[in-house]
């Protein structure tokens, strides 16, 4: 591993606290990923700049036992990941309208007074963090996702950057797979 002197042990195979780390050990980058299906959005996942992880939390719970409290697991709960894409333009913001067509189908239609259904807007989606190969290092499986925040970057004359537009998706669960 160039640049790391890691001091670590078991690392290395001489045991105790001052074995190296193999110099040939590959760790896994940020720029290594793969939105390999974002719901609706599949069609423009190379189009990503920027994912954030699932994370998840766990409730604590306490029970209380004379004089002590024992905590214990509680309920999960899955964080929502934020993916930046760039606004690809082809007449209009193919990503940004994909966006808004895909959060539309969880309102109301005013037409027909019905709230669109769960399976019509709720999603399953695949994130993979590929080593240097491409190959998948590990992969989530995140089902129930659905967009609950479109943010679409500030427009200014004296900006020469890249449109951006940034969503939030909700996640039900993640399931973390190897590669």
């Amino acid at each position: 591993m160039p640049g790391f002197n890691i001091q670590a042990q078991g690392c290395g195979g001489g045991g105790g606290g001052n074995s190296r780390a193999n110099p040939n050990t590959e760790v896994a980058r940020n720029h290594r990923y793969l939105l390999e299906t974002i719901g609706p959005l599949t069609p423009f996942a190379c189009y990503a700049k920027k994912c954030s992880r699932p994370s998840m939390e766990v409730d604590k719970i306490i029970m209380h036992h004379g004089q002590d409290e024992i905590s214990m697991a509680g309920k999960q709960r899955w964080n929502p990941i934020e993916i930046t894409f760039y606004e690809v333009v082809q007449g209009i913001s193919v990503v940004a309208q994909a966006l808004h067509q895909w959060a539309g189908k969880q309102t109301i239609d005013i037409n027909s007074s019905s709230v669109g259904s769960q399976s019509a807007y709720k999603k399953d989606c695949m994130l993979a963090m590929l080593d240097g190969q491409g190959s998948p290092i590990w992969m989530y499986k995140m089902l129930g996702c659905w967009p609950s925040k479109i943010s679409p970057c500030e427009l200014s004359y004296t900006d020469t950057e890249l449109a951006e537009v940034t969503v939030t998706l909700e996640i039900n669960k993640a399931i973390e797979v190897g590669g």
